[in-house]
């Protein structure tokens, strides 16, 4: 798995190749948690898919919600 992380303290970018790596890095993301004892707040999560015509099983993100195609959201003040 290769996967780039941009971010400050607690405004984090994940960048994964495949569907296979949201796995992946969905799977660190709660080692890290309880490790740290803190959490990935799903509610102010937003997974962006950058290549057209790859699937993302929703149930893959644990309730974090799937940017669709067209739709906007603004991270580190840049509208995506």
């Amino acid at each position: 798995m290769v996967t780039k992380v941009c971010g400050y303290v607690d405004d984090t970018a994940v960048y994964a190749r495949s569907p296979e790596d949201v796995v992946e890095v969905m799977q660190a993301l709660a080692r890290f948690g309880v490790a740290s004892g803190l959490k990935t707040d799903a509610a102010k999560s937003v997974a962006v898919p950058l290549c057209d015509g790859v699937a993302i099983d929703p149930d893959l993100l644990h309730g974090i919600r799937l940017l669709q195609a067209g739709e906007r959201y603004r991270y580190q003040g840049v509208l995506l």
